[in-house]
């Protein structure tokens, strides 16, 4: 017999703490590598192996799970858009600022 769950809450919210959870294990593989190939005292063997085993962690996308990868997509197919406009705009208000107030100075 097949046992479902009654309600998706369960699944969603394992996929909500591992997607929230995936940016920090991002954050931490790219620190060490990062302070790996800065401290030249960690240029050893076990720690090179370490950051070795960070980098093959950031390029192996087999470990992350179908739901959390159809939310990262959301995000960067919605968010992404969203906020665009947000910050060109506010960029090109701060060109158009300048570009004024260079013309004023050339008067």
């Amino acid at each position: 017999m097949c046992c479902k769950c009654q309600s998706g809450t369960p699944e969603i919210s394992a996929a909500i703490i591992l997607t929230l959870l995936y940016p920090v294990i991002i954050f931490g593989n790219l620190l060490i590598i990062y302070i790996v190939s800065v401290e030249r005292t960690l240029h050893k063997p076990m720690y090179i192996l370490i950051c070795n085993l960070a980098c093959i962690n950031l390029f192996d996308m087999s470990h992350v799970p179908y739901t959390v990868r159809v939310m990262l997509s959301l995000y960067f197919l919605i968010l992404s858009p969203v906020l665009n406009p947000v910050i060109y705009g506010a960029r090109t208000g701060k060109i158009n600022e300048a570009i004024k107030a260079k013309i004023m100075n050339m008067k």
